[in-house]
């Protein structure tokens, strides 16, 4: 097994709908002893708008200058509140880019190879990191279904790879915690694999163990259903590692 104890990282979300219900999340964020922080744009009342986009943007990062900041437009068909077109969201980013806010892009795995190969190539060139997600709301796959799937997504050389499936079962969440094991062994590329659902709540403990990089929890408000909350996520950590 793949046991990477001392290296992961958990992420929390910032899901706020409007400038002070962001701003209040980043302070009690800015507290803790937390890494990595995800702002789903896509929350946002105005994520359109990209210039009010990018003052918020500018605030975040003012609170939390501390954190790795992870910017993220998530789709409706990807579990998201987005509704957007490839290339208002590579215009978004090319502006955030520009005032080198976020250190961490997420695009997902569904867009067009162009439009993934475009924009892992501009995201590194600006010496930032390219995440590529995809998020499987109606089950996990079989094993090896999950595996070439991993391993296409592994082909785009994308910085770090996201995986999510729904679980409907434990066997479900084992599977796809011993297919993270098998191509955690495979890649160089860092990994967050876990299962949405209750049935999927042990793999946001168990996948760090089992090689990945990064699991989810949550501060406030979660932004998937099977989060656990930070504060549970940490005592569990202390019992078992």
């Amino acid at each position: 097994m793949n046991i990477k104890k001392s290296n992961f990282q958990i992420i929390l979300p910032i899901v706020g709908r409007d400038d002070a219900e962001i701003l209040k999340e980043c302070q009690n964020l800015s507290k803790l002893k937390v890494n990595t922080i995800e702002w789903r744009a896509d929350c946002y009342n105005n994520y359109k708008d990209i210039n009010r986009t990018l003052e918020i943007s500018k605030r975040i990062k003012e609170i939390l200058s501390d954190k790795d900041l992870i910017f993220t437009l998530r789709s409706k068909g990807q579990g998201g509140n987005g509704i957007f077109k490839q290339s208002f969201q590579e215009t978004l980013i090319k502006n955030l880019l520009d005032n080198d806010i976020f250190s961490i892009y997420d695009i997902e795995f569904n867009n067009s190879k162009d439009f993934l190969k475009d924009m892992n190539n501009l995201i590194r060139d600006y010496n930032k990191l390219s995440l590529l997600s995809l998020h499987n709301f109606e089950n996990t796959p079989d094993f090896m279904n999950i595996i070439n799937t991993l391993e296409d997504m592994d082909k785009l050389n994308f910085n770090i790879i996201k995986y999510i499936s729904w679980s409907n079962s434990y066997e479900d969440s084992l599977r796809l915690l011993n297919a993270t094991n098998e191509f955690s062994k495979k890649t160089d590329k860092r990994l967050i694999i876990m299962a949405m659902g209750d049935f999927g709540k042990m793999t946001r403990i168990l996948s760090p163990l089992f090689g990945s990089f990064y699991t989810f929890s949550y501060y406030s408000k979660n932004s998937a259903e099977g989060q656990i909350s930070y504060e549970n996520m940490l005592k569990i950590y202390e019992e078992i590692l």
